[in-house]
Order: C-alpha cells, then structure tokens, then sequence
C-alpha cells in the first residue's frame, strides 16, 4: 500500500488508511486493484495501463472514500453498521422474515386474486372488418350490454 499511497495519491482523503487489514471490503478491493494492475503491466500495449489509471484506480478510490467517509482518517474506526448488522442476523429478526416468506409463497400457492370484476379491454370487430386503421382496442363498459338489448 506504501507504493500506492506514495505514487498516486495527491490528496489525503485518497489514501489507503493504515488501518486496512481490518477492513474486509478494502482487502478484497486492493486485491482486485493489484491483479488489474499486474495485468496492465504485462501487457505490451499501453491500452490496457491507460483503463487502469483512467478508470480502475478512480473507481476504487471512490468506493473506499465512499464506504470509509472519515471513519479512519486518524484512528481505526470499529465498523459503524456492527449494530444494524447484529440485529439483521439476531435469531428474531431471522424468525421474522420466515414468516413473511411462508406467507408471501402461501399467497403465491393460492394462485392470482381477482383484480377487478370489470372485464378488460376487446378488440372491436369494426377494425377487423371495415379495414379499419385503428388497433381496435375498446374499453367495455357496462352500457355495451343494456345497448345491444334495446337494438
């Protein structure tokens, strides 16, 4: 990280915190930076080194600026998401969304549920007949019927 921090961070909020081998999320950052940038070297053309600075390197230092904010900036900060975390995996929470997932596929088993008891659109017979140059879609309504009585 010394090589990294040295050669290409110019401002202080870039540079990779002392602190990173206890960051999960940097470890397998770095590890990804690394081998895209070993591969960038063996590479005989300089398209592959170009990527690398122009979008590789920003991307990572974005993401850790991003997910550090200044947690680190002068001593390692404990994970500040440790208490929602903790109560996602508790055995209740767990419990919790069991049960809404038995009753979402409980649901799912019943099969659809009626959504209106007015019927859906119907193509008219005028645009298949007359040749007409609609789509021949129309709604139905309740009057279509009490009309085709009177006639």
């Amino acid at each position: 990280m010394t090589w990294l921090n040295h050669e290409y961070t110019w401002d202080a909020a870039d540079t990779i915190p002392t602190c990173w081998p206890k960051h999960p999320h940097i470890i397998n950052e770095i590890a990804v930076v690394a081998d895209q940038r070993r591969r960038a070297h063996l590479d005989p053309a300089s398209n592959t080194l170009e990527e690398w600075h122009r979008y590789c390197l920003p991307a990572f230092i974005d993401r850790m600026r991003g997910r550090l904010k200044a947690h680190c900036d002068h001593d390692h900060t404990r994970w500040p998401g440790r208490g929602r975390h903790s109560e996602y995996t508790s055995d209740n929470e767990a419990e919790r969304r069991q049960v809404m997932f038995a009753a979402d596929a409980a649901a799912l088993n019943q099969g659809p549920t009626p959504q209106s008891s007015r019927p859906g659109p119907r193509l008219s017979g005028d645009c298949q007949e007359n040749g007409g140059s609609g789509l021949g879609l129309t709604e139905r309504n309740d009057h279509d019927d009490d009309r085709s009585e009177r006639s």
